[in-house]
């Protein structure tokens, strides 16, 4: 809920509603209770996508969105993004060195040496 902190024009009451809405969008409505330590590093981005969706957002910029994490769960997280997409409309934005990640995308920008080399 931390984003509606500044400026929300929403009661307290919606925003826990949404807060709790997005915890089970993203598979984390068993966590409503937990503290950050008590999650793991998956549990732990999955929150952060939340965090991101608070606002409705037009735009979501993701850097990279699946560091430390192992690969079921980095399929996991890019397949939630994917159903974000397909669900909201919102343009995700991700920065990656896993190359194997761009085939979630729609569209995929190569650059080397701060220049754009495929795109």
């Amino acid at each position: 809920m931390l984003p509606t902190i500044c400026g929300s024009d929403h009661s307290e009451e919606d925003i826990q509603a949404r807060g709790v809405e997005l915890l089970y969008q993203v598979s984390l409505d068993d966590k409503l209770t937990s503290y950050p330590r008590q999650l793991s590093a998956g549990q732990q981005q999955r929150v952060v996508v939340a965090r991101a969706l608070m606002l409705h957002p037009e735009i979501i910029l993701a850097d990279e969105p699946t560091s430390d994490l192992d690969e079921k769960t980095e399929q996991e997280i890019m397949e939630l993004l994917q159903g974000i997409y397909r669900t909201t409309g919102a343009t995700i934005l991700f920065v990656t060195h896993a190359s194997a990640l761009t085939a979630y995308g729609t569209r995929s920008i190569e650059m080397a040496g701060g220049l754009i080399i495929k795109g």
